[in-house]
């Protein structure tokens, strides 16, 4: 798999798949492979389905089983969430 990052917004998700939006508009090729990583570093793999604009559909390559455990972090603690809002008003 390339080596390229880019951020991305998780726009839906469920087991199966997500739709994932690109703000800078360097959306992944059509059918090409990508890993998604979420704020904790878990990573799914997945394939690109479809393309438009800046949205894109995914597939994984496996069934996410708890989804909500996927994209939930509380486990990480109160701290976490105080860095990511802090971040989040510095973005450009």
């Amino acid at each position: 798999m390339p080596e390229f990052q880019n951020l991305a917004e998780l726009i839906d998700i469920s087991a199966t798949g997500c739709r994932i939006r690109v703000r800078n508009g360097l959306a992944p090729y059509d059918h090409g492979l990508i890993r998604i990583s979420t704020m904790d570093q878990s990573q799914v793999d997945g394939k690109v389905i479809w393309v438009s604009g800046q949205d894109c559909g995914v597939i994984f390559s496996q069934l996410i089983p708890d989804v909500f455990d996927f994209v939930h972090f509380d486990h990480l603690g109160e701290e976490f969430y105080w860095r990511i809002a802090e971040m989040q008003q510095h973005r450009v």
